[in-house]
């Protein structure tokens, strides 16, 4: 293993990023959940709507979860701790700045699982996300239109999310000006 991996491997910041991106993932968990029950009430006594309805519409909520909160999640753990931590020293706008990045990462995350999923997919015959989506002539062409669904779900996801996210940080922030932290806290951007 090379030094400068040991060295980022070894940063410290880990657990408060963890706990921030925790946060992030039980909001969107919980909004998704809201939203769910909101549906299947919607639901409730509209002729022609039967039960599979209501399996349908939380398998999309499950699905949301995992492949949209999760990868979120992971991005905000990830930029939190790897690249721009939160420290008491920061003034608003760069906490406010640092969780947009860290929302935008996770971002990237939804994208990349988007389309390593699709092409995974369309090398088994199989599709994803986009199962509405006619099959026209080959098993890649199905698969770009769902990539392409995907990708602007995922901007879609950042421009809902980026709330949650930027809460969670000012929270963090505030709570670390009250409870500093022990050991210094730095990432890859404050290395530049």
């Amino acid at each position: 293993m090379s030094e400068s991996m040991r060295r980022a491997l070894q940063r410290r910041g880990a657990l408060q990023a963890l706990l921030v991106a925790a946060g992030v993932f039980a909001a969107l968990l919980a909004q998704g959940l809201a939203l769910g029950f909101i549906g299947s009430v919607s639901l409730v006594g509209v002729p022609g709507q039967t039960g599979d309805s209501l399996v349908y519409l939380w398998t999309g909520q499950l699905q949301g979860s995992v492949l949209g909160a999760l990868p979120l999640s992971i991005g905000v753990f990830f930029s939190l701790w790897q690249l721009a931590p939160i420290v008491p020293e920061l003034r608003l706008a760069h906490v406010l700045t640092r969780g947009a990045l860290a929302t935008a990462i996770g971002m990237l995350l939804i994208i990349a699982v988007v389309v390593v999923g699709q092409v995974a997919g369309a090398l088994a015959g199989a599709t994803f996300f986009g199962n509405s989506f006619p099959d026209l002539g080959g098993p890649f062409r199905a698969a770009w239109f769902s990539i392409l669904q995907g990708v602007t779900g995922a901007f879609r996801s950042f421009v809902l999310d980026v709330p949650i996210v930027l809460l969670a940080t000012v929270l963090l922030w505030g709570w670390q000006q009250r409870h500093p932290p022990k050991n210094e806290l730095a990432g890859a951007l404050d290395d530049v």
